[in-house]
């Protein structure tokens, strides 16, 4: 079984597991949230979106929902691949969870990346960038990195360092 086979294969069975254990309960906006993560968790990012989705239904103001819809759609690619709509999507999600430190330091990210900014950017990382990175919590970090592959740009470099990485 390939990797891309196990991770949809996760995915699936998440989601079915999720449909047995709240069959019959009223989903609340965190229980969306919770299995939104778990999706992500699982690169099931069509399946993760829509979790989001729901949660920021039940409550358009919830932070986390909207940071991590705007990680699920970009689905494990690196911004610069999408096109503009999608962007547009990803950064408005960002600014509504605008209160995270994460879904600043991803925002930088993805502009920065969306934008190619990083091949015509100096090497070195603008010290309010390396500061930021700085206040995300390990944990926030190793998610943006994870779903977000984009080691050229200085933010994504930022953020690795800030986990007490090297290089």
């Amino acid at each position: 079984m390939t990797r891309h086979q196990f991770h949809h294969m996760h995915g699936h069975v998440m989601q079915i597991a999720d449909q047995i254990f709240n069959g019959a309960q009223a989903r609340t906006r965190d229980d969306h949230v919770q299995v939104g993560h778990a999706l992500l968790a699982s690169r099931a990012y069509a399946e993760a979106a829509r979790s989001f989705t729901e949660a920021i239904a039940a409550d358009p103001g919830c932070a986390e929902a909207h940071f991590g819809l705007a990680l699920a759609l970009l689905q494990g690619k690196r911004p610069h691949r999408h096109g503009t709509t999608t962007i547009n999507r990803v950064e408005n999600h960002l600014r509504a969870a605008a209160e995270l430190v994460e879904a600043r330091v991803l925002e930088l990210l993805v502009a920065e990346d969306h934008l190619l900014a990083w091949q015509r950017a100096p090497r070195e990382i603008p010290a309010h960038v390396t500061e930021m990175a700085k206040e995300l919590p390990v944990t926030r970090a190793y998610l943006i990195l994870t779903h977000v592959p984009a080691p050229e740009a200085r933010t994504w470099r930022a953020i690795w360092q800030s986990t007490g990485r090297s290089g």
